[in-house]
Parts: structure tokens; C-alpha cells; sequence
């Protein structure tokens, strides 16, 4: 279950709330523009703001999962959640974060940042920036309100963003690979003197 649960919020960019709060009548599949989820208030529960209610189109993986979990059930209630109606946001982290553990990847990185199950969210917004994906495309699929938040999302490493500078302007690869009159500073190096 709960690698399904991973697999839709690093396939959909949805917010852990969001998912556990699917229920398998706001799946729409086999559509002609395709298969999509429909992340809509219910019950108690209310989107974080007014654009979260929205349309997201499923990925293959993601679709193939839900099919797979439809067919494992004999008798299916359309308003029934997709995942067990016990979790809770604090214990899909506690879970995440003892995988993390056991994995040991649990340490912060070297730009002192942790893994958590929100970084599914980041995963999904920097895969679609990467395909081509402009800011308001994303906006919209995580369900912002703004494009600035949206821009916290983007998670590029600095060698794409000199493989893209380069393929773009021609001039700058030849003064990138020139005789080296100026350097970047090195990754390390760079977070130290910001710190």
C-alpha cells in the first residue's frame, strides 16, 4: 500500500492530505484525453485553497496501479478511499521516515536538506520542468495559487543549468570551454562563502 501511496505523489505531485482523500470516484479512466484524477472537497475535508480543486492526468505507472488495486477488490464502493481510511498524514511521515532509516538516507545532504514525503511534490515539479513544463502548467497541475510558490519547486542542479545556457546560446558553451579566463567556483565551495 504504501509503495502505491509513493508511487501516485511522486507520479502526480499531489499533497499527502490530497491522496489519502481520493476515493475511487474521483478516478476517471480509459478517457479519450486520457486517464486523470479529480482532487475535489468531500465530507470534511477542504483543499488547501481554491486551486487545488483541479484535474490531474494520471501517468502510466500510476494508472496501471489503480487497475491493479481495482481489480485485487470483489465488491468496490465508488465513495471508499483509494488507501486505508486509518492513515493519517503524521503516519505515512513516520513510515516514509523509517524506510529512510533502514535505507540510511535519512542524513541531511550537503546543502543541509532532508528527504520527506513532500519531496515527492519537488520530485514531480522538477520532472516536468526538465520535459519542457512551463511554470503555469505546474502551477496549475500542483494546484497553486501563484507561480512564485510554484518556483520553490524547481529543483535543477547547477550542470543543467549550464547544459541548457549552453545549448540555447552557442556563445556561451565556447566561453565556458575557452582558456578559462573565469571559473565558477566549485559546488562546495560556492555554500561555503554563503554561509
Amino acid at each position: 500500500d504504501y509503495v502505491d501511496l509513493f508511487t501516485l505523489l511522486a507520479e502526480s505531485g499531489l499533497r499527502i492530505g490530497e491522496a489519502l482523500h481520493l476515493r475511487w470516484c474521483d478516478i476517471a479512466l480509459g478517457h479519450d484525453e486520457g486517464s486523470y484524477l479529480r482532487v475535489q472537497p468531500w465530507g470534511e475535508w477542504t483543499p488547501k485553497t481554491k486551486k487545488s480543486i483541479r484535474n490531474v492526468p494520471l501517468s502510466l505507472a500510476v494508472e496501471t496501479m489503480l487497475r491493479t488495486r481495482l481489480r485485487a477488490k470483489a465488491d468496490v464502493d465508488p465513495k471508499a478511499c483509494i488507501f486505508p481510511a486509518t492513515w493519517t498524514n503524521g503516519g505515512v511521515c513516520q513510515y516514509f521516515n523509517k524506510m529512510l532509516k533502514r535505507a540510511c538516507l535519512h542524513e541531511r545532504d550537503e546543502r543541509d536538506q532532508k528527504l520527506r514525503v513532500h519531496s515527492f511534490r519537488h520530485y514531480y515539479a522538477s520532472t516536468l520542468v526538465r520535459s519542457g513544463a512551463d511554470p503555469a502548467t505546474v502551477r496549475d497541475l500542483l494546484g497553486h495559487v501563484s507561480v512564485v510558490t510554484t518556483n520553490r519547486y524547481f529543483n535543477v542542479p547547477r550542470s543543467e543549468l549550464f547544459a541548457a545556457t549552453a545549448g540555447a546560446f552557442s556563445r556561451t558553451r565556447s566561453v565556458h570551454e575557452s582558456n578559462g579566463l573565469y571559473r565558477f567556483p566549485a559546488e562546495k565551495e560556492s555554500h561555503a562563502s554563503t554561509r
